[in-house]
């Protein structure tokens, strides 16, 4: 049996979802209109 190692791949992988995760956030954020005041920090606001 030959052991792969993946460490380098998931490595790769997290950084990769962690990137994409800000850009969506900064597309959403330049195309959503500002909420209220405050609205961005209730609780439950997803």
């Amino acid at each position: 049996m030959v052991a792969i190692d993946v460490t380098e791949t998931a490595a790769g992988s997290a950084l990769l979802v962690a990137r994409l995760h800000v850009d969506l956030c900064r597309l959403a954020s330049a195309i959503c209109p500002p909420g209220p005041p405050g609205a961005a920090h209730r609780r439950g606001a997803v």
